[in-house]
């Protein structure tokens, strides 16, 4: 092992668009090159994506590329770090464009204390469509995502999370490898493990990653659908609820859902008008509380009502994921579903 050895793992499936400027980003990097190993693996694209990679396989010796069979995201990572010898790993997404001293500066963070074992930097959204453009917004907003979320930080600080993660690598020795059943949430989970058992994540807004979201709503809609589900998977996996903020949205549309089964026994009984008080007091306070934030980050009435639209869809995405999960997880005691197996793009 070569002293300040990096491998930096990508996985990639159908990133054509996107590829290439992750891969250029760890390039331009104020790091020694001959210290930083590539691994990108992909999950047999159909676009044009294993053509790129092995363009910049023919000119770079330290870029490697591997098929990911299973098209999973945890395999590759997992497959990287067992076939990795670096004193330091990093998990890229390909989406992510790094800022120029990234991988030095988060390196730095990490060997100055035995107790901080992965660092992360500061996540500055982009967008590819007028869409795009919306949910880069709604998304960096603390009612989007909630308080603590790295996406709305405001300054440097240790975080139950990050963002383009470098680990020192011995970190998975001791709490283990990535779960290869999660196809969402698998950092998550990771994060969890690293944090009970006693060490540190830190996100540094010294550091920045440029991340793509996603280009249209229904695109947003199925990922944090996705990401819902596949969060009461880790909670039933480590008999804990990981953060407070996940559950607010299942709560919400839980009590939707409750108020509206139990609309015709109101009338039965007269109480009409307190039902409509209770179904009408706390979703009108979140159209109320939609249309304030959207003022906030729009100028334009119809962006305001775009931002409000994908505003829900993400909270509904999350919080319909995640009581279908509960459903599935706990009450069937299912296995997961094949259809929230799908990766969305």
């Amino acid at each position: 092992m070569k002293k300040g050895q990096i491998t930096i793992i990508i996985p990639c499936r159908n990133e054509e668009s996107n590829v290439s400027n992750a891969i250029q980003s760890i390039l331009e990097n104020e790091y020694p090159q001959e210290l930083i190993e590539i691994i990108i693996y992909d999950g047999l694209s159909t676009d044009n994506s294993k053509s790129i990679i092995e363009s910049f396989v023919h000119k770079y010796p330290n870029i490697q590329y591997r098929e990911n069979l299973k098209k999973v995201t945890p395999s590759a990572f997992n497959d990287g770090i067992l076939n990795s010898n670096s004193e330091y790993i990093q998990i890229l997404g390909s989406r992510h464009v790094l800022s120029k001293n990234y991988i030095r500066n988060a390196i730095e963070i990490l060997n100055s204390s035995d107790k901080i074992v992965c660092v992360g930097g500061g996540v500055d959204l982009s967008h590819q469509t007028e869409k795009g453009k919306t949910i880069a917004k709604v998304m960096n907003s603390k009612f989007g995502v909630g308080f603590g979320n790295i996406h709305s930080l405001k300054k440097s600080s240790f975080t139950d999370t990050a963002g383009a993660p470098v680990f020192k690598s011995w970190i998975f020795s001791k709490v283990g490898l990535f779960d290869e059943n999660l196809i969402r949430n698998q950092d998550d989970e990771m994060s969890y493990r690293i944090s009970k058992a006693g060490y540190k994540i830190f996100t540094s807004l010294d550091i920045q990653s440029k991340y793509f979201v996603r280009n249209n709503f229904s695109n947003l809609y199925k990922q944090y659908s996705q990401y819902g589900y596949w969060k009461v998977y880790v909670n039933k996996k480590n008999k804990t609820i990981t953060t407070f903020r996940q559950i607010i949205p299942p709560i919400f549309f839980a009590y939707l859902f409750l108020l509206v089964l139990i609309l015709p026994l109101s009338f039965l009984i007269n109480i009409a008008d307190i039902y409509f008080a209770l179904i009408y007091l706390p979703f009108y306070s979140y159209l109320i509380a939609s249309f304030l934030i959207g003022l906030l980050y729009n100028n334009k009435m119809n962006n305001i009502f775009s931002f409000m639209y994908c505003l829900f869809l993400m909270h509904a995405g999350y919080g319909l994921g995640y009581l279908r999960g509960i459903l599935d997880f706990f009450i069937l005691n299912k296995n997961p579903s094949h259809k929230m197996r799908e990766l969305t793009r």
